[in-house]
Parts: C-alpha cells; sequence; structure tokens
C-alpha cells in the first residue's frame, strides 16, 4: 500500500518514522494483496471493528 507518508504519519502518531516502516511492513506481509483492493480493505475493516465492539482487540 503506497501513498502514505512515513514520515506525516510518525508525527500523527508521536512516532519515529521507522517505527512507522516496520509496521507497515508487518501489515503488508500479513494482508498482502489485500491491502491494494477497496472492498478486501472495507471488509477487513468491519471485521476488525466488530472484533473491537466485542471485545476482542485494539480499535
Amino acid at each position: 500500500m503506497r501513498g502514505w507518508r512515513s514520515a506525516g504519519v510518525a508525527e500523527i502518531l508521536g512516532v519515529h518514522p521507522q517505527a512507522v516502516r516496520y509496521r507497515m511492513r508487518l501489515v503488508e506481509r500479513a494482508f498482502g494483496d489485500q491491502l491494494a483492493d477497496p472492498d478486501d480493505r472495507f471488509a477487513n475493516e468491519v471485521a476488525f471493528r466488530a472484533l473491537h465492539l466485542r471485545g476482542g482487540g485494539p480499535p
């Protein structure tokens, strides 16, 4: 998933840009092509929000 800027994201989150790059590599490894497909991203977002509402994970 390209288009985001690690420095800008890091500033918003209050972390080092390298931390953002590292975490995004982990996310890209875990989700692969799903990050490029809007429908897959939406489905993942819905699933993560439902999990959060059930108390099963971070927001």
